[in-house]
């Protein structure tokens, strides 16, 4: 649709207020014309409000909404999951992650396999945390994060061989960041 071209152009300039207008004005006018993308629309109001609001009630809604209009579409899925996480919602954030995993797009894939990776780590579910993200780290999408929550896992189970190494990849690969040259001191 016309208005959602406009919209995507006013995000990838940088204007949000005016991308955010351009989908409140489609949701507007949507419900009554029964636009085939006001799932996206839905969908993208809910991440604006997500990382604006920090995952306030109305981000989860309109998230819902886009996934009530297309169930299968695993990014807003990923978000909703990251939402529910934020609000304290564990376990229906574990199964939106898991149901998310399961696309064939590697990049989505890979955020929701990390999303849930870090959920088991918030839990202290270590050895579950370790088993997702070895996986995550094995399809080289969010490389840098993924390795430092591995090490982080690693670290806490005790098995500091592993942090190290994990540690020492990330040194390599990402000299620029400070913190990981302190983490990897902590496990000398």
């Amino acid at each position: 649709s016309y208005f959602l071209n406009v919209a995507e152009y006013h995000k990838t300039t940088g204007n949000l207020e005016r991308e955010l207008d351009i989908y409140k004005l489609v949701e507007s006018i949507g419900e009554t014309s029964q636009d085939q993308n006001l799932f996206k629309v839905y969908g993208e109001l809910g991440i604006y409000y997500a990382t604006e609001e920090n995952c306030s009630e109305r981000a989860i809604d309109y998230l819902q909404k886009s996934l009530n209009l297309s169930p299968k579409n695993s990014i807003y899925r990923v978000w909703l999951g990251w939402c529910l996480q934020e609000n304290g919602d564990f376990s229906q954030a574990e199964k939106e992650y898991i149901f998310a995993s399961k696309t064939s797009d590697p990049n989505i894939n890979g955020l929701a396999l990390l999303r849930l990776g870090q959920l088991y780590e918030k839990l202290n579910r270590w050895e579950e945390a370790i088993g997702i993200l070895e996986i995550v780290c094995g399809i080289k999408v969010y490389d840098m994060e993924c390795r430092s929550h591995l090490a982080n896992s690693y670290f806490h189970m005790g098995n500091y061989h592993s942090a190290k190494d994990q540690y020492e990849v990330l040194l390599d690969r990402y000299p620029q960041h400070d913190e990981f040259q302190t983490n990897y001191d902590k496990v000398l």
